[in-house]
């Protein structure tokens, strides 16, 4: 489903009118470190450039090397791309089997371009969460929301 929506206001009355882009439906991500990808499901609703994504993943046969576990393929890109930018991050939440790390561990994945990278705490500060801390099996569901480039 997309459009525009016409006619914003306030609780008020109209105060002119505005239009939206609105645009909701499936996307088919991507996720590092070989083996296969099964995509249990993955939606977004984008509202002007406000993007929510949610999804759930499963991988076998992972590769538990040292590389970053990154969510690719984001339905569209991010306007935060920078470390000196306060980036957005998607939560895994749910059911996550086999990530080896727990949700105290302040893991989360930081949206950047058109992916999301692999974070954990690590000490006082953060690292990247790679995939020799999970198993060679993983499953997870993910939710978050960032702002995309501009449309205009």
């Amino acid at each position: 489903m997309s459009g525009i929506i016409g006619g914003a206001g306030s609780k008020s009355g109209v105060i002119g009118t505005t239009e939206l882009d609105y645009e909701e439906g499936e996307w088919t991500p991507t996720l590092t470190g070989g083996g296969s990808v099964s995509v249990a499901w993955a939606n977004y609703t984008k509202i002007g450039r406000l993007v929510h994504v949610a999804g759930k993943l499963s991988k076998t046969s992972v590769t538990t090397d040292g590389t970053t576990i990154t969510i690719g393929a984001l339905p569209f890109t991010a306007a935060e791309v920078g470390d000196n930018n306060q980036r957005s991050a998607l939560r895994p939440e749910g059911d996550w089997n086999g990530c080896g790390i727990a949700f105290s561990d302040g893991a989360h994945f930081r949206v950047a371009g058109d992916t999301a990278q692999g974070v954990k705490l690590s000490g006082t500060g953060s690292a990247y969460w790679a995939h020799s801390d999970s198993g060679s099996s993983i499953k997870f569901n993910f939710s978050g929301t960032y702002y995309c480039e501009s449309t205009t």
